[in-house]
C-alpha cells in the first residue's frame, strides 16, 4: 500500500505543478445522505477527466502499476474548501464509515483529483490533489476479491457536507448450486437503498464529501 502514494503523486506531477497541503479530521456521518451540518453548504459536481494522447498513454501506463482502480476526476464548485475519501461498509442494513474521516484541502473551487482504490475497498486508497498534497488510508485484508463484484461510476451532483457516491463493491461466497452463472446488476445509487444490498455477504462503498467551510488545516494525529 505505501508504494500508491509516490506512484499516484507521480501522476500528478505528469499533470499539475506541485505544492503542499494539510488534512485535518472532519465529523462522523450522521446519514448517508447529509454526513455533516454547514450553515451555508455549496453546490459541488464531479466527473471523470478525459485525457488524450501522449497525457492518456503515461497515465495509462503509470495507473496500471498501480494495485486496484485509479480514478482521474474533474470537481466544479461554488466554494469547495476541502474533500474527503470515506469507505463505508453495510453492517445490519446501516452503512458504517470504515475509514477515517480525514479531511483533505482544496487549493481551488474547480480542479482535479487522482484517487486510487485497493482491489478490496476495505484494504485502503490513496489520493492524490492537482498541488501535489493529498493522503492515504491503509486499511485492513477484506474478503478474497475473487467472489466480488464492483461497480465505479464518477459523475454527481451534491451540496457540500453530502456524499457523493463513486463505488460499491459487494461480495458473495460462491455456491455452485446457486450460483452458477450468476449475474450481479450494481448501481452506485445503491448507496442510497442499502436494503436492496442486504442480500450479500460483504458490501463496501466508497464516496467523495466536499467541504463548503474555512479549513483550518488542524492535523489530529488519529488522522495522519
Amino acid at each position: 500500500m505505501k508504494k500508491l502514494m509516490p506512484l499516484a503523486l507521480a501522476l500528478l506531477l505528469i499533470l499539475a505543478s506541485c505544492s503542499a497541503g494539510d488534512a485535518a479530521p472532519s465529523p462522523l456521518p450522521t446519514a448517508p445522505l447529509k454526513v455533516w451540518d454547514e450553515a451555508n453548504p455549496v453546490a459541488v459536481t464531479i466527473s471523470t477527466r478525459e485525457l488524450t494522447g501522449e497525457a492518456k498513454e503515461i497515465f495509462d501506463v503509470m495507473s496500471n502499476a498501480l494495485n486496484g482502480d485509479t480514478l482521474l476526476m474533474n470537481y466544479e464548485s461554488d466554494g469547495a474548501q476541502a474533500v474527503q475519501v470515506r469507505v463505508y461498509e453495510l453492517r445490519g442494513g446501516v452503512w458504517e464509515l470504515l475509514s477515517p474521516a480525514a479531511a483533505y484541502a482544496l487549493p481551488d473551487a474547480d480542479g482535479s483529483l487522482v484517487l486510487t482504490i485497493e482491489p478490496c475497498f476495505a484494504s485502503g486508497w490513496t489520493l492524490g490533489i492537482f498541488d501535489g498534497s493529498g493522503g492515504r488510508w491503509e486499511g485492513e485484508a477484506g474478503p478474497d476479491i475473487s467472489n466480488c463484484y464492483t461497480c465505479i461510476t464518477v459523475g454527481g451532483e451534491a451540496m457540500t457536507a453530502e456524499n457523493i457516491p463513486i463505488a460499491i463493491q459487494v461480495y458473495d461466497e460462491f455456491d455452485p448450486e446457486t450460483d452458477s452463472g450468476k449475474v450481479v446488476s450494481l448501481d452506485v445509487a445503491d448507496f442510497f437503498d442499502p436494503a436492496s444490498l442486504m442480500e450479500y455477504d460483504a458490501v463496501y462503498a466508497v464516496t467523495l464529501a466536499f467541504e463548503g467551510e474555512p479549513h483550518t488545516g488542524y492535523v489530529d494525529p488519529e488522522y495522519q
